[in-house]
């Protein structure tokens, strides 16, 4: 009679090499070489990791260009291409990568630090470039202040986004107004000589009509005629202006 036998043939082939897209960065920039493999049934024993041009990047120890995920670091503004290959036994397989551009980052300024009185407006921030965003306490993203509280208030201007993100700080103070009193109401008679007022804080400046020294306070009877004169005490400190 007949015998036989049975055997099984595999079919392999070259590895299938898979480079996700990469986005526009700044430098510097760091790609974790995220390249995927599949084998179809040899096991890879070559990787091969290039970078078009060749210049203005360069790979982080310990990996290198035979590195399974090469890591690479760039470092100068250009145009770029990845290619990564894999070997196996039944040949090389290959990806070659979309081409991104590393930018070279663009600088934020926010200009000197501020000091304003409480409640005296809201006012807009300066940035250079424009486009940008602010974060913070009492401040739109637009980069409006509100001076609704008393402290130092630290704020952020923010532009671009990944490793193109550039950040600036700029202080603003927020002082107190100090409290005023112009003292009680007074009487007098008409052409009966002078006045002298007295503010508190001491310092600041009368004016209105019958006043004739608004430093002094000096309200002067002789100039008025009988009825009701408002005067008012205006006073700033040295020292914060507010």
């Amino acid at each position: 009679g007949e015998s036989h036998t049975t055997l099984t043939i595999t079919a392999k082939d070259i590895p299938v090499v898979d480079l996700p897209v990469i986005r526009d960065e700044c430098f510097p920039f760091f790609y974790p070489g995220n390249a995927s493999f599949i084998n179809n049934g040899s096991n890879i024993s070559e990787y091969q990791w290039s970078v078009n041009p060749v210049t203005g990047w360069n790979f982080i120890e310990p990996t290198n260009s035979g590195s399974q995920n090469a890591h690479i670091l760039f470092s100068a503004a250009d145009k770029y291409q990845i290619t990564v290959k894999a070997t196996n036994a039944c040949g090389t397989g290959d990806s070659i990568s979309n081409r991104f551009e590393i930018f070279n980052p663009v600088k934020v300024t926010v200009g000197n630090d501020t000091t304003v009185c409480i409640n005296t407006g809201d006012f807009q921030l300066a940035a250079n470039p424009s486009g940008g965003l602010w974060s913070g306490n009492n401040v739109s993203a637009t980069g409006i202040f509100s001076p609704l509280a008393t402290g130092d208030f630290k704020l952020t201007y923010s532009k671009g986004s990944g490793t193109c993100m550039q950040q600036d700080e700029i202080l603003v103070r927020v002082l107190q107004i100090p409290v005023v009193e112009a003292g009680d109401d007074k009487k007098a008679c008409v052409n009966h000589g002078t006045i002298t007022l007295s503010g508190s804080p001491v310092g600041g400046t009368w004016s209105g009509l019958g006043i004739t020294n608004g430093t002094a306070g000096i309200f002067d009877t002789i100039i008025t005629v009988k009825g009701v004169f408002p005067v008012t005490y205006t006073y700033t400190d040295a020292s914060s202006k507010c």
